[in-house]
């Protein structure tokens, strides 16, 4: 027994660095989400949209892999017996990083999203408001629930421990609902701009959804930090 608790005391000593690959690994699953979309619309403008739908599910490879990293270490985490804190720490640096990404694509958006049209340089609030505010709000409400999905339930089960394995497999229900926002909605209404080959519609469709996925993040980082502040 006093072995063990000396391995388990070495190995809770690489829980910061265990948090930092979990960190990356969760900014790589929700960062490849909006890349894969970025893939679409880059394969359309050179017209070869099921090359830009191949490549959008190399991309989504990528994001099994981060998915799979983050659940592996933080849950690894919990059970070594780390602090709320510290996994709200790790929702509040994700959101930050993928704000950040965001941020870039929209900044450079005639340039990553491949539109040069004579309304490449209208602002962005004239763009989002051109759009449909369901695709504004589907945006948003599936960027709201995939991020909890991924960082709520475990939260939860390091909270009541009694009910870990429960509360940790809710996130299928928050990523079931994201699943269906985005398949039925998000995807349909977006391979339909696609089909009729309207590039400035494509280009709207996609600022709006950033857009969109930007004041989502916003909303969890501040949901995080109250967390962090009532938890610290």
């Amino acid at each position: 027994m006093p072995d063990q608790k000396r391995k388990d005391g070495i190995v809770s000593a690489y829980i910061p660095i265990f948090l930092v690959v979990a960190c990356l690994g969760l900014w790589l699953s929700l960062a490849t989400e909006q890349s894969q979309i970025v893939a679409k619309i880059r394969g359309a403008s050179s017209g070869r949209i099921a090359f830009g739908y191949m490549r959008a599910q190399q991309i989504m490879i990528l994001n099994r892999f981060g998915v799979i990293t983050y659940m592996l270490l933080l849950a690894f985490c919990i059970d070594l017996g780390v602090e709320n804190w510290a996994l709200l720490l790790v929702g509040l640096t994700t959101t930050f990083l993928v704000f950040s990404y965001n941020f870039f694509v929209l900044v450079r958006r005639k340039t990553v999203l491949r539109f040069d049209g004579e309304d490449s340089d209208l602002s962005l609030m004239k763009i989002v408001g051109s759009q449909s505010k369901w695709i504004f709000a589907a945006s948003y409400a599936a960027t709201v629930l995939n991020v909890l999905g991924l960082t709520m339930p475990l939260l939860l089960s390091n909270s009541f421990p009694a009910y870990r394995l429960t509360l940790a497999n809710t996130s299928f229900l928050f990523n079931t609902f994201f699943t269906l926002i985005t398949v039925l909605f998000i995807e349909r209404q977006f391979a339909i701009i696609l089909d009729k080959e309207d590039r400035k519609g494509a280009f709207f469709f996609v600022a709006t959804v950033f857009v969109s996925r930007q004041i989502a993040l916003i909303t969890l980082s501040l949901i995080f930090a109250v967390l962090f502040i009532y938890l610290g």
